[in-house]
């Protein structure tokens, strides 16, 4: 099987062939895959933001169906792509067509005329995935008041925003997590705490973690001595604490995980992940002005 990877703005893409199958991934979400027996024909479209590769095929069932794969441009993955298209099935090419010919055999729209359209749907339905936890929390405007063992039972709240009491175990972990882009090195600190009810003695299994920012030793002692405090279940899609930060809980402190712990992120707030409304607004912004720029460009 022969792979072929590349990258259209914040998505990574591929596209896997081998001696009976075409599978395409495209960001970390959507995936195609059909019969190579039932590719019809492959058309590369090219303009100054994007090239593409148009696959028309047939399903189980014999309709007709087609697929875009984006790249951004000078992907050497893409580059690749189409050598192997052009080498294995040079018959099944609609290149040697004008735009005009292949799209109306494609029965599509010529993306020059909707391209940008395209890019912004795209870019932020890509955005929006890989946000996909963050949306649903700050979408999420209710707010609930529960004791530790409700939240190890997982009961219906009806929010993921609560107020969470119950005991807080002298035994903890804090974890620095460096990152490094162009240069500038940020490190942020996450304390992990386990929560268990008054009932709770040495051999017990215990359901939640609380994880909180970097705490002072004197902040430290003040949790130690508070039961309640407020923040936000994280258990949405990929959310939760990490095999690595149990197996340290396990083995450092001798603590018992029958399963996977709730985690409940400790941030003060009843309704939150507000900053992603200012991340799609970001990206939606860039991408606004990038179009702008090249039309302009353009006219020139």
């Amino acid at each position: 099987m022969k792979e072929f990877s590349f990258n259209y703005f914040a998505a990574k893409n591929s596209v896997s062939i081998d001696d009976f199958s075409v599978k395409i991934k495209m960001g970390p979400f959507i995936k195609k895959d059909f019969q190579l027996a039932n590719l019809q024909n492959y058309y590369m479209f090219d303009n100054d933001q994007y090239r593409s590769v148009f696959f028309l095929y047939t399903d189980d069932k014999g309709k007709s169906k087609k697929v875009q794969v984006f790249s951004t441009p000078a992907e050497m993955g893409f580059t690749e792509l189409m050598k192997e298209l052009n080498d294995r099935f040079p018959t099944k090419s609609l290149n040697h067509l004008s735009e005009a010919e292949a799209f109306k055999i494609m029965k599509t729209a010529n993306p020059k005329k909707w391209a940008p359209f395209a890019v912004i749907s795209i870019v932020m339905l890509v955005m929006c995935g890989i946000l996909y936890p963050q949306i649903h929390h700050y979408l999420d405007h209710g707010f609930a008041n529960a004791t530790v063992t409700e939240v190890a039972e997982k009961k219906d709240l009806g929010t993921k925003n609560i107020s969470i009491s119950g005991l807080v175990l002298d035994k903890s972990l804090e974890e620095t997590t460096t990152t490094t882009n162009r240069g500038s090195t940020t490190k942020s600190t996450s304390v992990f705490i386990p929560m268990v009810n008054e009932n709770w003695k040495e051999g017990d299994p215990i359901k939640v973690i609380l994880s909180f920012d970097k705490l002072s030793d004197e902040e430290y002692s003040q949790i130690l001595d508070s039961h309640e405090f407020t923040g936000v279940i994280r258990d949405i899609a990929w959310e939760g604490i990490g095999s690595k930060q149990i197996d340290f809980l396990t083995t450092n402190y001798n603590l018992k995980f029958p399963e996977k712990p709730v985690l409940v992120q400790i941030t003060n707030e009843k309704h939150n992940d507000r900053f992603v409304v200012w991340v799609l607004a970001l990206v939606m912004g860039i991408l606004l002005i990038v179009f702008v720029i090249m039309a302009f460009k353009k006219k020139r």
